[in-house]
Protein backbone atom coordinates (compact mmCIF):
# COMPACT_ATOMS: atom_id res chain seq x y z
CA UNK A 1 0.00 0.00 0.00
CA UNK A 2 1.26 2.89 -1.28
CA UNK A 3 1.55 6.21 1.34
CA UNK A 4 0.16 9.46 -0.01
CA UNK A 5 1.64 13.02 1.21
CA UNK A 6 -0.91 15.04 2.98
CA UNK A 7 -0.22 19.06 2.78
CA UNK A 8 -1.13 21.14 5.48
CA UNK A 9 -0.31 24.84 5.85
CA UNK A 10 0.01 26.55 9.44
CA UNK A 11 1.29 30.48 9.98
CA UNK A 12 2.69 31.02 6.85
CA UNK A 13 4.67 27.91 6.26
CA UNK A 14 3.74 24.56 4.30
CA UNK A 15 4.10 20.92 5.88
CA UNK A 16 3.97 17.55 4.13
CA UNK A 17 3.04 14.79 6.30
CA UNK A 18 1.87 11.11 5.82
CA UNK A 19 0.37 8.67 8.40
CA UNK A 20 1.54 5.10 8.85
CA UNK A 21 0.69 2.46 11.57
CA UNK A 22 2.14 3.90 14.45
CA UNK A 23 3.65 7.32 13.69
CA UNK A 24 3.10 10.48 11.39
CA UNK A 25 5.73 11.27 8.90
CA UNK A 26 6.29 15.42 8.80
CA UNK A 27 8.48 17.67 6.82
CA UNK A 28 8.89 20.97 5.29
CA UNK A 29 6.86 21.24 2.07
CA UNK A 30 10.40 22.84 0.32
CA UNK A 31 12.99 20.68 2.33
CA UNK A 32 12.97 16.65 1.12
CA UNK A 33 13.17 14.81 3.73
CA UNK A 34 15.87 16.64 5.25
CA UNK A 35 14.17 18.02 8.50
CA UNK A 36 11.50 15.59 9.11
CA UNK A 37 9.49 14.64 12.73
CA UNK A 38 8.08 11.29 13.07
CA UNK A 39 6.04 11.82 16.10
CA UNK A 40 3.98 8.61 17.18
CA UNK A 41 0.00 8.49 17.46
CA UNK A 42 0.55 8.66 21.50
CA UNK A 43 2.54 11.94 21.02
CA UNK A 44 0.34 13.94 18.53
CA UNK A 45 -3.14 12.54 20.50
CA UNK A 46 -1.85 12.72 23.96
CA UNK A 47 -3.04 9.29 24.65
CA UNK A 48 -0.92 6.53 26.07
CA UNK A 49 0.25 4.10 23.74
CA UNK A 50 -1.64 1.62 25.28
CA UNK A 51 -4.59 3.22 24.93
CA UNK A 52 -3.82 4.29 21.34
CA UNK A 53 -3.64 -0.07 20.72
CA UNK A 54 -6.73 -0.77 21.69
CA UNK A 55 -8.67 2.39 19.96
CA UNK A 56 -7.09 1.16 17.18
CA UNK A 57 -7.99 -2.48 17.40
CA UNK A 58 -11.56 -1.55 18.32
CA UNK A 59 -12.03 0.53 15.08
CA UNK A 60 -12.50 3.88 16.49
CA UNK A 61 -9.45 5.93 16.26
CA UNK A 62 -8.36 8.44 13.86
CA UNK A 63 -5.60 11.13 13.16
CA UNK A 64 -6.74 14.76 12.35
CA UNK A 65 -5.55 17.34 10.34
CA UNK A 66 -6.32 19.96 13.06
CA UNK A 67 -4.50 17.38 15.49
CA UNK A 68 -1.10 17.25 13.24
CA UNK A 69 -1.55 21.34 12.83
CA UNK A 70 -1.70 21.62 16.94
CA UNK A 71 1.39 19.52 17.09
CA UNK A 72 3.30 21.33 14.70
CA UNK A 73 2.60 24.89 16.35
CA UNK A 74 3.34 23.01 19.22
CA UNK A 75 6.69 22.16 18.22
CA UNK A 76 7.17 25.61 17.01
CA UNK A 77 6.47 26.61 20.28
CA UNK A 78 9.25 24.57 22.00
CA UNK A 79 11.99 25.17 19.87
CA UNK A 80 11.36 29.01 19.63
CA UNK A 81 11.19 29.48 23.34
Amino acid sequence: MKLRWRKITVGDRTYRYRLGRQNAVITEDMERENNKLTPSFAEITGMTNAEVERAQRKGYFSITPKQIADYIKNQLRSSIG
